[in-house]
């Protein structure tokens, strides 16, 4: 009678390809993982500036200039008509990963009437649209808020 006594090499060989392939997957979920994590620092920071810009016109609104990232920057074109695009850079270096754009658009709703009596809302809101873009990804975050500015 002939004893078993190990393996056969063929046994060895489909041991070693079902091992291969699930290291090849778990490889594969890891580094999909890390992608996506790195994609949402990158995103995390585009929103982080964008609320900054926003918080700091929203403060700062009926003057004429903000400090914005270390930056001082002039808002008169945000009061301006036809309001201009403020635009700048982050970091303010040679080598700058993001680029803000700041706009001053018009009111959907001008006017409101309450109690029979129309309400010019031009007179005392903004809509501010802040779009910050990553240079590198040119990946796009957006804001939109109505700013009191009397």
């Amino acid at each position: 009678m002939k004893k078993d006594d190990g393996l056969t090499l063929i046994e060895v060989l489909a041991s070693v390809v079902v091992l291969a392939v699930a290291v090849l997957i778990i490889t594969m979920v890891l580094q999909q993982t890390s992608s996506s994590s790195r994609a949402n620092a990158v995103t995390d920071k585009s929103v982080q500036l964008t609320r900054a810009v926003l918080e700091e016109i929203k403060n700062n609104m009926q003057t004429n200039t903000i400090n914005v990232l270390g930056q001082n920057l002039s808002i008169i074109p945000l009061h301006d008509h036809p309001p201009q695009t403020l635009s700048f850079f982050y970091p303010q270096t040679s080598d700058p990963q993001y680029r803000l754009d700041v706009q001053s658009l018009d009111l959907e709703t001008p006017t409101v009437t309450l109690q029979g009596e129309v309400h010019d809302l031009t007179k005392s809101f903004r809509r501010i649209h802040v779009t910050c873009t990553n240079l590198v990804t040119n990946r796009s975050y957006e804001l939109e808020a109505l700013v009191d500015y009397t």
